[in-house]
């Protein structure tokens, strides 16, 4: 008493959205054009970065009082602190929004995905809201 063994088996479902093949013809992405976006991004932040080092020199070269440069140093110290909390509640949102997509088993990009992932992006900006205003 053997089995068949030559019986035809179901196809294995591909893990990602790019084994489909209507994500990687169809809708695949132009990087012809993402590229110089970047490089426009990446350019135009190293400039703000070069401007604001200029600014904070020329203040401290001109003699300005040690009370206004040390206000200035503190000042940015707080901004990147806000700004990395900011940015944390904000990816940690994100994170939560991707964990439900993932456990409600969705598969293609849909209305309801993306308002699920705006939601948590605007989750996060009010947890930022929330935690900054608790810190002050």
């Amino acid at each position: 008493a053997s089995v068949a063994t030559n019986a035809p088996q179901p196809m294995p479902r591909p893990a990602y959205l790019s084994a489909y093949p209507s994500h990687t013809q169809a809708g695949a992405m132009n990087f012809d054009l993402l590229i110089p976006i970047t490089l426009f991004v990446c350019i135009a932040y190293s400039i703000k970065a070069v401007v604001d080092a200029y600014t904070r020199r020329r203040i401290i070269e001109s003699r300005g009082s040690e009370e206004l440069v040390r206000s200035l140093l503190e000042g940015e110290a707080t901004r990147r602190r806000q700004s990395s909390l900011h940015w944390g509640c904000v990816l940690v949102a994100l994170a939560v929004g991707f964990g439900l997509v993932e456990l409600l088993g969705t598969d293609r990009v849909t209305p309801a995905t993306i308002a699920l992932l705006l939601g948590a992006t605007g989750l996060g900006n009010l947890a930022y809201y929330v935690l900054e205003r608790r810190l002050k």
